[in-house]
């Protein structure tokens, strides 16, 4: 790989709070940031989310950056009626980006490779997360599976399929010690596998 992350580094740097960021202890603080393109599965996560709330209430979702499909996004957060359980950040500074982390329960990233084969890499978002000890939910694309291990450091699922989106969510939500067990390994996983 040429990616890689000094993890004591990096999980030492200052940290701040957005304003927006109102994270609390009874509430399964859901975390996401990447620039908003269609291969990131935004809209496809949003549909997973509205099952979400049918079943689950106690999570909020906080969607850092920005980028061409932001209006869109907030549009469709509109006509799903979820306002209430998501809150777009906006571009995050660095303080900021350290402070979700840090205070972030689950991660999710739901991308997808696209009908022309556009897809992503490993997402350094991933990789980022785990280090705090975070699990992560990724879409079922090649460069998912080199940062997150299915079932142990969390799920990878088919972005295209809102049902397995709120499912894998739900199970993290709803099991606290396997939600421990997966940071844990995370942080073995990125020492193991990501140091430089």
């Amino acid at each position: 790989f040429s990616i890689g992350i000094d993890l004591e580094l990096f999980t030492k740097k200052n940290k701040a709070i957005h304003k927006k960021f109102l994270f609390s202890k009874d509430t399964i603080t859901l975390f996401s940031i990447s620039r908003h393109i269609e291969r990131k599965g935004y809209l496809e996560l949003l549909e997973g989310m509205k099952i979400l709330e049918n079943t689950t209430n106690n999570w909020h979702l906080y969607i850092g950056g920005e980028g061409p499909l932001t209006n869109i996004i907030n549009e469709r957060i509109n006509e799903l009626d979820l306002n209430e359980k998501i809150t777009m950040l906006g571009r995050l500074n660095e303080q900021e980006l350290h402070g979700c982390y840090l205070n972030s329960d689950i991660f999710l990233l739901s991308n997808l490779m696209l009908s022309n084969g556009d897809a992503d890499g490993c997402p350094i978002v991933f990789l980022e997360a785990m280090s705090y000890g975070i699990p992560c939910i990724g879409g079922d694309v090649v460069g998912t599976h080199d940062a997150i291990i299915n079932g142990e450091t969390g799920f990878i699922v088919d972005t295209n399929s809102p049902k397995d989106i709120s499912n894998k969510i739900q199970i993290l939500i709803n099991h606290p010690d396997k939600r421990a067990k997966m940071g844990k390994l995370s942080i073995d996983h990125i020492k193991n596998n990501y140091s430089w």
